[in-house]
């Protein structure tokens, strides 16, 4: 039969496309959905077991150049900036159905899925680039209407033309649409509906153009996805819960500090005489535990609470908005979102790479490589499919300049870039240096069980060791750095030798400030984008009509303002931004660590702040990235910074440095004597020496004397940084320096 579909001899019959021609009534809107057939036996693909035992004796790295410099001539046909758009695209709008999802589940009190990118993130790329349940149902109708002509032209002896036949219309009815929903497959019926509400808001505006996109692209966004709404999550839960019952409750912060220790402590008692532990009970019996009593760091269990200090924040501000001294309290959104309209690096693997050719017409299908004693053109190898993975190395190699990044036994391709279709990350592989360490299990709150040994810290974003592994012979040169703000370090050395990393500098040198102008400049050429910018709504807010009106101006407005942004002119302003930004870095860890052979170890401080937080007119440096980086160059120690600031480092006395006051006239007009915080006074009535100090050397200074305290085998800080035991007066006698410890005379005081 003409246009029947021609089934393997092992396929079952009820599979095929083809409808009943005249089903009953029962049937009217199709057969209902086959039973489930038993799954298929897993089979294990022998080339993930070799990648696998590989990957335990390699490193990995990336090494950053430009798209074009990296394109062989072959290559330059390939679709980069249509696939990249259309990849953006729908990755923003798998943000916010996932948003929607989560605001509607919370809204009517209902369990959430899995946040990962199984059960969440690639459902909703598919969701938000596939046809929509009610296109779909109106093409089983009109497929019905169809059928019907057909089989009453035939009952009729095929008199007349079969366009003129008259049958029953069938019309789309929201009962019939329901029950048509009842014979389909869903796997997660709310996300369903919630991407039903999603495709009613995009209306006939076109989805993105994904086609061959789904293999590959997808698969490496939604991995990513979810990484960033775990990270999301997890990391700011202590931090949000702090704010809420510092606010709600209205307690101090030592009293919050203890509520929050009780409420991820183990296991809690309660005395209902103290005035923390009602709350602690409140808030414990909110936050899911797993079975040994531990917090479930799963972020489907956590978003309740996120969702409950979001309406608080909500509810504080609409109620306080008409105060005098009204200061807006921030609010976030559940799940991240894509940031601004930007292009972002899209991950490209040999999967991906196949899809990237089979969308790029232009790229010559005569291209060829050999492969065991074998030709193979690029049209054949598109064609198979299965063989495809073997020959992709060899393929991106044709393509692209690889050979000139690689060196046989010092580093080689691993076949994955990510790209922005300016600038290209290209991924590398090295054999590992020593022995390779066995990769460390992570805990449910998504840390590595190293960060939780007593020795190691990861306040700085990653695990580093909180005493030093020789003494102080071992070394050449010991730094201690304070983290900051308006200077991100400042370092000193055991030669009282200080050095400064001031923020604006940093931002200066790094093209930022510039690159702010010109992006600024480029924008004010398009007054269109710049209003359409000025009146984009938030996204950040429990309410699901408010989320609406934001969706409702992405699909409006979105399309436009990604293609803006497309524009190579800010994707080489980014892919500059970066390249100055790694080069400052590098040149301050080479100031640090010395020349090569120089033995190097710093005490850097743990700065809880470092990198984050908000300060009016203050914009924070890069601590984190430069502690991470400073890490490979030299051995790196994260030193408690108690005290730091507020100690004298070179006077025996016990008292807190005050702030050094100056006359200034204020804004109202009236000369006040205002503290200075840079500058700090050692009081001689308090018993100090009376010399004026640099709050930030001084601090580095301090955790410079604590790191040479270690080194010096001694495991107790100096007396003038130690905690004061609650059992113990704070005003003590100053003790005798440990013997073992030499002490250290500066050459100059700052």
């Amino acid at each position: 039969m003409r246009g029947q579909k021609r089934l393997p001899p092992d396929k079952p019959g009820f599979e095929d496309e083809i409808v009943a021609e005249t089903p009953p009534e029962l049937y009217e809107l199709g057969p209902p959905s086959p039973p489930a057939s038993p799954p298929r036996k897993r089979v294990k693909r022998q080339d993930l077991v070799d990648r696998k035992a590989k990957n335990k004796t390699i490193d990995f790295f990336v090494m950053k150049e430009t798209l074009r410099v990296f394109c062989k001539p072959e290559a330059t046909g390939l679709a980069w900036n249509e696939c990249i758009q259309e990849v953006n695209q729908a990755v923003a709008e798998a943000f916010l159905l996932a948003n929607l999802y989560v605001l509607r589940q919370l809204k009517d009190g209902r369990p959430l899925c899995k946040i990962d990118a199984t059960d969440l993130y690639q459902p909703c790329l598919s969701l938000v680039t596939s046809v929509p349940r009610r296109e779909k149902f109106e093409k089983v109708l009109k497929t019905q209407e169809t059928k019907d002509r057909r089989r009453r032209w035939e009952a009729n002896g095929r008199t007349g033309k079969l366009e003129d036949v008259s049958v029953s219309a069938f019309l789309f009815t929201e009962d019939k649409f329901q029950q048509w929903l009842t014979t389909q497959k869903t796997k997660n019926k709310d996300l369903e509906e919630a991407a039903d509400e999603f495709c009613k808001l995009r209306g006939d505006r076109s989805r993105p153009n994904t086609k061959y996109l789904n293999s590959g692209w997808f698969q490496a966004a939604a991995s990513q996805m979810a990484t960033n709404a775990k990270n999301g999550v997890v990391r700011n839960f202590a931090k949000r819960l702090r704010t809420y019952v510092l606010d709600k409750f209205e307690v101090s912060k030592s009293v919050g500090h203890e509520i929050l220790n009780g409420v991820f402590a183990q296991t809690f008692n309660s005395v209902p005489v103290r005035v923390a532990d009602p709350v602690i009970v409140e808030l414990r019996e909110k936050i899911p535990r797993t079975q040994e009593g531990k917090i479930s760091w799963a972020p489907q269990h956590l978003l309740p609470m996120f969702y409950e200090f979001l309406q608080y924040i909500e509810k504080w501000n609409k109620e306080n908005k008409d105060k005098r001294d009204f200061v807006e309290k921030r609010v976030f959104s559940l799940l991240p979102t894509k940031r601004g309209f930007e292009s972002s690096y899209c991950k490209v693997d040999s999967t991906g790479l196949r899809s990237l050719l089979l969308r790029s017409p232009n790229v010559r299908r005569d291209l060829t490589v050999e492969y065991e004693e074998e030709v193979w053109t690029l049209k054949d190898s598109l064609a198979a499919k299965s063989s495809w993975i073997k020959l992709s190395d060899m393929w991106w190699r044709r393509l692209f300049y690889v050979d000139k990044l690689e060196k046989p036994g010092v580093r080689s391709f691993h076949r994955e870039i990510t790209t922005d279709g300016y600038g290209v990350g290209v991924h590398m592989n090295r054999p590992t240096r020593g022995k390779k360490k066995k990769k460390k299990k992570r805990g449910k709150d998504g840390k590595t069980m190293a960060t939780k040994k007593k020795n190691v810290s990861d306040a700085l974003g990653l695990p580093l060791a909180k005493t030093p592994t020789g003494t102080t012979e071992d070394y050449d040169v010991i730094w201690g750095i304070d983290p900051g703000r308006t200077d991100f370090i400042t370092a000193t050395n055991q030669d009282g030798k200080t050095v400064r990393f001031r923020t604006s500098d940093f931002y200066r040198a790094s093209g930022y400030s510039r690159s702010n102008r010109k992006s600024k400049h480029r924008i004010d050429k398009s007054p269109g984008t710049r209003e359409l910018l000025k009146s984009t709504p938030s996204k950040k807010t429990a309410s699901v009509e408010l989320f609406c009106v934001a969706i409702e101006f992405w699909f409006e407005h979105g399309r436009r303002l990604l293609s803006f942004f497309m524009d190579p002119f800010f994707r080489k302003l980014k892919f500059r931004r970066y390249t100055l930004r790694s080069s400052q870095l590098d040149r301050a860890c080479f100031e640090l660590a010395g020349a090569r052979g120089t033995k190097t170890i710093v005490g850097f401080g743990d700065c809880g702040m470092a990198g984050e937080g908000v300060i009016k007119g203050s914009v924070p440096g890069p601590v984190k990235t430069f502690a991470r980086k400073l890490a490979r160059y030299c051995e790196v120690v994260v030193v408690d910074e108690f005290r730091t600031s507020k100690r004298h480092y070179d006077c025996h006395s016990f008292s807190d440095l005050e702030n050094q006051r100056v006359k200034r006239r204020c804004r109202d007009g009236v000369v006040r004597s205002v503290p200075v915080h840079k500058v700090l006074h050692c009081l001689t009535k308090n018993g100090g020496c009376g010399k004026s100090v640099d709050r930030d050397v001084n601090a580095a200074k301090n955790i410079l004397s604590v790191l040479q305290n270690q080194l010096a085998g001694v495991a107790e800080r100096p007396l003038r940084l130690q905690r004061t035991p609650k059992s113990q007066p704070r005003n003590v006698n100053p003790q005798p320096i440990h013997p073992r410890v030499v002490p250290f005379t500066w050459n100059s005081h700052h």
